[in-house]
């Protein structure tokens, strides 16, 4: 990763003819990208494990969609029976991350069209998401709810045993 233009112009230049440096590097966006940390800060930025939730915000759960067998032939045989008994099992959606808004917010303009306190919740539903095209396969919350009111979540026993099955 590069922090400057500059930097990044030196990589692509390295790597591309020079017909190529203008038009690549006119495709590149600002990025934030999440790094190994050894700390477990409740309320921080991470990818997997289990979100920091306050009471007053149950782990959502995915709503079972009228078009179950619609959704569940698009992945074909065999995977779609499986499909049909995960959608009608309104499981909760498994958690893919959080972003702490304030940590976003110094980063600087990166960030900029992000809020900037709080926290952002990234849910999605694994199995079916692949085979979804509505809005259904992932959740996301904004939650400003301040960190002495967070807990470490629990996963949720119905989770843990589709996922183990």
């Amino acid at each position: 990763m590069f922090d400057t233009l500059a930097q990044a112009h030196q990589v692509i230049e390295e790597s591309f003819a020079a017909n190529m440096v203008e038009i690549v590097a006119g495709a590149l966006r600002p990025a934030m990208v999440f790094s190994a940390k050894s700390d477990d800060k409740l309320g921080g930025s991470r990818i997997g494990g289990t979100p920091d939730l306050p009471k007053v915000i149950e782990w959502p759960q995915r709503p079972v969609p009228n078009n179950i067998d619609e959704i569940a032939q698009r992945a074909g045989e065999p995977l779609d029976a499986d499909l049909r008994q995960h959608l009608a099992a309104g499981l909760p959606y498994a958690f893919i991350a959080q972003v702490n808004l304030t940590e976003a917010a110094g980063l600087g303009d990166v960030a900029k069209p992000l809020p900037d306190a709080g926290r952002l919740l990234f849910f999605y539903d694994l199995i079916v998401g692949p085979f979804d095209t509505g809005v259904q396969s992932a959740k996301v919350i904004w939650d400003r709810s301040p960190a002495e009111a967070l807990a470490h979540a629990a996963m949720p026993d119905s989770l843990v045993t589709a996922a183990s099955a």
